[in-house]
């Protein structure tokens, strides 16, 4: 430190000399220094805040003004928005940060730094007010941990993530059902020849609707029989047999290369067409089957079938037993072949118990 004391002509009124204070140092060969008075303390400060003055002047001279600590709001949002560019559920995702934004406002807080536990618990208090389900409220803290996640990592934004630090309703599985073979039949039965393509290759492949739009000719012709997908979850190269009846339906799209299912003016499809599955599935009088529970209708019939659950889980390329367990529900005919066998079992030991008394009868 270079604090620096005087000592002045004049007196206390106790007699002792009158003292003050100030700092003196060299900075870049010139020198600093001021007398401030009779507080050492205030001199310490004093020469702490005009060193960092003097570092912040020179960094700026050379560098340019030193950007704000604090991030607003909108400034997040806008930030996410370039991070997030090509992420499908971005609109969804500006709107739930937008409400966030909102509500932190009420509270007074306005910048990104400034967000705490006790504020996102209010947040969480009028979701629960308003009648979100705990699995929506969830949704709403996964965006903004996921923001908190980049202003940590990438941007150098925050220290910690305050989502940790808050209590996140209970996650409820939804025990949505799983349509039969013959519901998605009833399904195609309805559709336009372009729906009925993307049903067969989703029913005989057991895979996303992204990944089924994506399949391409080469891919059917590098081993006979067979198809290789990649998945989007990992990156995960996988070889599955070619049924006859997606074979069939294969050769005869008259496709010689590229994308398979394409539009009616003959282009690879930029996105699910919604617009066609909608009427065929409501015409069928089955709304709620949603085009991925094609997925999950594989995995069930492969499971009736008596495939083994970890060549299912391989077929559907799940990253766990558990995962497919999920997929492969039973099935009200799955049950009542299940009875079936259990008689047949029943009544096979039944008679064989009673050809054993015979015999120990004579």
């Amino acid at each position: 430190m270079g604090i620096i004391p005087r000592i002045g002509k004049r007196k206390r009124p106790d007699g002792r000399p009158r003292i003050t204070y100030g700092y003196r140092f060299w900075w870049h060969g010139q020198l600093q220094k001021q007398m401030l008075g009779e507080n050492r303390s205030l001199a310490v400060e004093a020469e702490k805040r005009e060193r960092r003055r003097l570092e912040r002047d020179f960094f700026e001279a050379q560098w340019g003004p030193v950007k704000r600590a604090l991030t607003p709001w909108k400034e997040a949002i806008e930030r996410w928005t370039k991070a997030k560019a090509n992420k499908k559920t971005l609109d969804w995702d500006i709107t739930h940060l937008e409400w966030w934004g909102t509500c932190f406002a009420e509270q007074g807080i306005h910048y990104l730094q400034a967000v705490s536990p006790d504020a996102i618990d209010v947040g969480q208090r009028k979701l629960e007010a308003a009648g979100m389900e705990p699995n929506t409220i969830r949704n709403y803290l996964a965006v903004l941990r996921g923001l908190f996640r980049l202003a940590i990592k990438r941007w150098k934004l925050v220290r910690e993530d305050p989502t940790s630090l808050v209590d996140w309703p209970p996650k409820e599985e939804k025990d949505l059902p799983v349509p039969t073979v013959e519901q998605v039949m009833a399904i195609y039965d309805k559709a336009d020849v372009y729906i009925q393509r993307l049903i067969i290759g989703a029913l005989h492949t057991g895979q996303r609707k992204d990944i089924v739009l994506r399949l391409t000719k080469e891919r059917f012709l590098e081993r006979p029989g067979e198809v290789h997908v990649r998945t989007n979850k990992g990156g995960k190269l996988i070889w599955l047999p070619v049924t006859p009846t997606l074979q069939a339906m294969i050769d005869g799209l008259g496709v010689e290369s590229g994308r398979l299912f394409r539009t009616p003016e003959g282009q690879p499809w930029a996105g699910f067409p919604e617009d066609r599955w909608r009427p065929a599935r409501a015409a069928a009088g089955l709304p709620w089957v949603r085009f991925h529970d094609i997925r999950h209708c594989t995995g069930t019939a492969l499971s009736e079938a008596g495939v083994p659950q970890r060549v299912i889980q391989e077929w559907l390329v799940h990253s766990s037993g558990k995962m497919t367990e999920r997929y492969t529900r039973p099935t009200r005919q799955g049950m009542q072949g299940a009875r079936d066998s259990l008689e047949r079992v029943t009544q096979a030991a039944k008679r064989t118990a009673d050809r054993i008394d015979d015999v120990e009868k004579t």
